[in-house]
């Protein structure tokens, strides 16, 4: 008897979880060393994959000193902050994204902010807008663990991010492993094809108005 695929949410509507409505993204890493293709990509695809643009080490750094900032009985007993795995209790700590929380105060911190103003980051931006690049004060570091069914929600970058310009590249980079049954950045394919328009009237249910 043939079993129903299993099935994601994204503010609160359920989707099914197969080859019609998810595929892998399309790693463009082969692209690296010639600037024109990769902007064709970018325009193409509006997104980019990519490996190997920053050190893993420098990324396993950052990420121990993240969750150093935990209470260690955040993570499993023995492990080392590097590796953070979930030990399956969550201490009482203030929301994500707000004061008190380890998030709140490590994006404000100096291995956050070295880590931001990397010159490969800052290199890649160049060759994507073609010319000259300055960063948003934006920056922000998404975290979830399994004790809640929580993620971040369908959203658009553009209404957060604008200042006023449409040439804007946002740039995520998970800090250490990421394989897919933990939870990996999803995009709409096709969405950076919408007008501005037709995004306006999902974020009421995708966005948070009040979210700057």
């Amino acid at each position: 008897m043939p079993t129903s695929a299993p099935t994601v949410s994204s503010n609160g509507t359920s989707i099914a979880f197969d080859d019609e409505h998810f595929a892998p993204q399309r790693d463009s890493t082969g692209l690296l060393g010639d600037p024109a293709a990769l902007r064709d990509r970018y325009d193409a695809d509006g997104y980019l994959r990519l490996r190997g643009v920053l050190d893993p080490r420098s990324l396993r750094r950052l990420r121990a000193a993240y969750f150093s900032q935990f209470d260690p009985g955040y993570l499993a007993p023995g492990s080392d902050p590097a590796d953070g795995l979930f030990s399956g209790w969550r201490p009482t700590m203030a929301a994500h994204g707000t004061a008190g929380h380890p998030a709140h105060g490590f994006v404000r911190s100096d291995d956050f902010l070295t880590f931001c103003a990397s010159p490969a980051l800052e290199a890649l931006a160049v060759v994507l807008l073609d010319g000259p690049v300055v960063q948003l004060p934006r920056r922000i570091l998404r975290h979830f663990d399994r004790s809640r069914p929580r993620a971040s929600r369908a959203h658009t970058d553009f209404t957060y991010l604008d200042g006023g310009s449409d040439r804007l590249l946002t740039a995520w980079v998970p800090i250490g492993d990421c394989p897919l049954a933990t939870g990996g950045l999803v995009y709409l394919e096709g969405s950076h094809r919408l007008a501005r328009a037709d995004l306006d009237l999902l974020r009421a249910r995708t966005d948070r108005r009040d979210d700057r």
